[in-house]
């Protein structure tokens, strides 16, 4: 059965391919230039700063839909099969040079994207433009294949019609050790330009002012106080929608300093998404990828309040892996005029649930931009409501060392009452964070797995120790508390 599936898939591939004959405070205005586009047989360097021309009014629509097993391996499929079957279909002689495609998801929802490389005489006129690749002429073409699971558990695959592209390979950063692959985050260098196509215009965008090329640098990077991370980080960000929604990626080619490119893509309807590192980061906030480059259409979800605050709204729709049930979400993040969020909003119903949950927190800001307290309110799909406030104390040195929760008297979630905790923060001479301890209300000491600690080797780096059940660190220099322990 799997086999006849997958034969299904690609035959249904086939046909589709034939009859297709195929934030950050003082942020600048960004200052985007539209520039002749070269020749397309023209040679392109790393360190092109004109915009290239990638549309293609007559290329085929190679897009596609299928349906296979359950119980098959969607990127074998495609990197082995699938892959293969849409070059030999399109060219005679057809030879693959490369690809990279990199896959994100959950169960009931993924998508695969990146592009290939490949060489062939074509069967049909295609219309597509032609680029190099380590000296050879050859296709480069976009990638980008959502998957969904049906109620039967079926995986429903559809591939969005694909774009010209540059073979530059995606942002990751692959290392070996003992034999393992690692990734890493790049440090990104500073821009000398940005270059973004939109498939919907036909058209590239060429970023070169630099204080918007410093403002798209920290975006894409996701410059945060790493503290944050520690308490509601993804607070401070935007709110993803489903990059398997979107009908096309958006490359954004990176062309640094040192003379190198990189890639990152952005969602195709210019939302607030972008594949940066492997994963979807949600990085634009309260300015979309399109408002960044100059770009005359609207973004996906975004709008602007009567006194000039942006608004994101998201949604999404599934079902949940385990109990197979309906859900939908609803995300709403607003942003005041200087790119800081001031209130975020979930409301999840799901269609077991008497009540919907909901969530509503608000932030308030001291002068110098670090952040004073925030509210939440919360109801539960039982029907339990409370509202809490987290409050931040700096020191002299502005560095956060107490957060406290704290809950309005009486406060009960079902059984138990809700009586507030804090959390105190530790550092070293130089300012780096040491730890992270947990205190209820009345300052006794909580839940040990509320604490955290750490340590830094010879390059500065940042890791945690362990705790054993005696309350020791392990996991240091040594595999112990290390020469500096916090807490024996």
């Amino acid at each position: 059965m799997k086999r006849k599936i997958a034969t299904l898939l690609l035959l249904a591939m086939a046909l589709g391919l034939l009859t297709g004959c195929g934030g950050s405070k003082g942020e600048q205005t960004a200052e985007v230039l539209v520039e002749p586009a070269s020749p397309a047989s023209a040679p392109k360097t790393a360190t092109a700063t004109l915009a290239h021309d990638w549309s293609e009014p007559n290329a085929v629509d190679d897009s596609y839909n299928a349906e296979f097993d359950d119980d098959t391996d969607a990127s074998t499929l495609i990197q082995d099969s699938l892959l293969p079957e849409y070059v030999n279909r399109l060219v005679e002689n057809g030879e693959i040079l490369e690809t990279e495609l990199k896959g994100y998801g959950s169960w009931d929802k993924s998508c695969y994207y990146g592009w290939i490389c490949f060489t062939g005489t074509p069967k049909a006129e295609l219309g597509w433009r032609q680029t190099e690749y380590e000296g050879k002429p050859c296709y480069c073409r976009s990638v980008f294949i959502r998957i969904k699971r049906d109620e039967n558990g079926m995986l429903q695959l559809s591939a969005a019609r694909s774009i010209a592209m540059e073979p530059v390979l995606l942002n990751t950063n692959v290392i070996t050790i003992d034999g393992a692959e690692l990734h890493e985050i790049k440090e990104l260098p500073e821009l000398k330009s940005a270059e973004l196509y939109v498939p919907e215009l036909g058209q590239s965008y060429l970023m070169t002012d630099p204080a918007t090329l410093q403002s798209l640098h920290d975006a894409v990077v996701n410059k945060r106080d790493p503290l944050m991370d520690l308490f509601g980080g993804d607070s401070f960000r935007g709110v993803p929608p489903e990059l398997s929604d979107q009908e096309t990626l958006c490359p954004i080619y990176l062309h640094l300093q040192n003379g190198n490119t990189v890639l990152i893509l952005a969602a195709g309807d210019g939302a607030n998404v972008c594949v940066a590192w492997g994963d979807p980061d949600a990085v634009f906030n309260n300015k979309s990828v399109f408002e960044r480059f100059g770009v005359p259409l609207d973004a996906a979800g975004y709008s602007k309040d009567a006194d000039g605050c942006t608004i994101i709204e998201q949604s999404s729709e599934g079902v949940e892996t385990d109990l197979f049930l309906h859900y939908s979400d609803v995300y709403c993040v607003h942003y005041d005029t200087q790119g800081r969020v001031v209130c975020k909003e979930h409301r999840r119903e799901r269609e077991d649930m008497d009540y919907p949950e909901s969530n509503r927190t608000c932030y308030y800001y001291l002068e110098d931009g670090r952040v004073d307290f925030f509210t939440e309110e919360c109801t539960s799909y039982t029907g339990d409501a409370w509202s809490s406030t987290t409050t931040y104390i700096y020191n002299e040195q502005k560095q956060l060392i107490r957060v406290t929760i704290t809950y309005p008297p009486g406060t009960t979630l079902g059984s138990s009452t809700l009586n507030g905790y804090y959390f105190d923060f530790k550092y070293d001479e130089q300012g780096r964070l040491l730890a992270r301890e947990y205190h209820y209300a009345d300052g006794t000491e909580g839940k040990p797995s509320g604490n955290a600690y750490y340590w830094y080797d010879e390059d500065g780096v940042q890791h945690r120790y362990g705790v054993d059940q005696d309350g020791n660190l392990t996991g240091g220099p040594e595999d112990d508390a290390g020469d500096h322990p916090v807490r024996r």
